[in-house]
């Protein structure tokens, strides 16, 4: 065995700490700076328009192991100032069923209404924000892990040296 676990533990914990804290920030931050503004932008400026669904839901992903059905859904719009659209949204919808679609023409591109709303709604316990702060509370655990190990590792006295 090259390192023992607890040495191994010791050496990684601050560093699975920081990467979590990282990673936990850069989460809320992409939230709070890109993913809400867009949706309070779509939701103020977006036009309504009525899309359907072309290719329902019944394949199996291709990395799925359990094969189970896809729960996507793509859906096609032809916007009069965008041209023709083709959306994935959320949901294993019937061929043919209408969905309702919020375009905006500066960003040219089209997003679900039902998305939006969803996004508006949940704010600020979005999946996002959740994960992130889940992050960060393990990062805050680990590293107070890590850092109470190394205190008390300190605290041991010193063995005895050998006298020659």
């Amino acid at each position: 065995m090259l390192f023992p676990p607890k040495v191994l533990a010791r050496a990684v914990a601050p560093w699975i700490a920081m990467l979590l804290a990282a990673t936990g920030t850069g989460s809320i931050a992409f939230e709070r700076f890109v993913a809400r503004p867009e949706a309070l932008r779509f939701a103020a400026d977006g036009r309504l328009v009525a899309a359907t669904v072309v290719v329902a839901a019944p394949f199996n992903v291709s990395g799925a192991r359990d094969g189970g059905p896809r729960n996507r859904s793509l859906v096609a719009v032809n916007d009069e100032a965008l041209g023709p659209q083709v959306i994935s949204i959320y949901g294993a919808l019937p061929t043919g069923t209408t969905v309702p679609l919020l375009c905006l023409t500066p960003v040219r591109r089209c997003m679900s209404a039902t998305d939006i709303r969803e996004r508006l709604e949940l704010w600020p316990l979005t999946p996002l924000n959740l994960a992130g702060a889940a992050e960060l509370g393990l990062a805050i655990l680990v590293g107070v892990a890590g850092r109470r190990f190394r205190r008390a590792r300190a605290a041991m006295p010193a063995p005895p040296v050998p006298l020659p």
